[in-house]
């Protein structure tokens, strides 16, 4: 299955352009209607009350899918280590939203040190598959192919996916990133440039391959700035891959 999506659902300036100009609390149902996933950064930030995230998961399609992000009390501030209950919570949480749930993706903070490669390893044994995750891997591993190779390991080991950034810090590394399970997880920066059309034609060969060979869910979430002709380069994306 194939997810396409954003990094939230309720930016302003798509009103009367992406979906009508409606009232707040129809804009996530209308987005569901219209993208197969999202982003969902809030839980990174604090944790979303019980009764929101029932909201939500009922005011969605059964075919949409959620990607909560690991709250950084998690990832950047403890920084993987003693985070047993904080986990627990977190799938507490992001387990209401049922069968809308997609995979949870974990972002590793950029003082991490790769000799802390061991926490992951420990992180993803005491999730112990019970949700879906995938890791995005800092750009200055990305650039060592002996830390690239062993966080790719321990994602295996664990069934867990891996993040792929397509943006500016990452582009060199991009033939060096390889699955790690039956799902990929795209995020990708839109720089309001032509070259942003170009790098979705990519994907949609690199998408291609990836379903021949059997890879189950593909997510791909696009990221932007606040500008007007933002709505132009999803159309384009949603017309390219689907």
């Amino acid at each position: 299955m194939l997810y396409i999506g954003c990094s939230q659902w309720n930016y302003s300036f798509w009103k009367g352009d992406l979906y009508p100009a409606t009232r707040s609390q129809h804009v996530l149902n209308y987005y569901s209607r219209k993208f197969g996933c999202v982003e969902m950064n809030s839980t990174y930030h604090d944790r979303v009350e019980d009764m929101v995230m029932i909201n939500w998961q009922k005011n969605v399609t059964s075919l949409f899918r959620f990607c909560p992000k690991f709250p950084k009390t998690i990832s950047h501030e403890n920084k993987l280590l003693n985070v047993e209950k904080l986990t627990d919570d977190f799938i507490d949480s992001v387990s209401l939203l049922q069968d809308n749930l997609g995979i949870s993706f974990l972002q590793l903070p950029l003082n991490m040190p790769p000799e802390n490669n061991y926490l992951l390893d420990n992180f993803l044994a005491f999730i112990n598959n019970r949700i879906q995750v995938s890791v995005e891997i800092r750009p200055d591993w990305l650039s060592r192919p002996d830390v690239l190779k062993e966080c790719l390991t321990i994602l295996k080991k664990h069934k867990a996916g891996v993040v792929i950034v397509d943006g500016a810090e990452t582009v060199q590394y991009m033939n060096s990133i390889k699955l790690t399970n039956p799902t990929a997880f795209i995020r990708f920066l839109s720089y309001d440039h032509p070259t942003d059309r170009a790098r979705i034609d990519d994907w949609v060969n690199m998408i291609k391959v990836w379903q021949d060979k059997g890879v189950k869910d593909i997510y791909f979430i696009l990221h932007f700035s606040d500008k007007p002709n933002v709505p132009a380069i999803i159309e384009y994306a949603m017309e390219r891959l689907l």
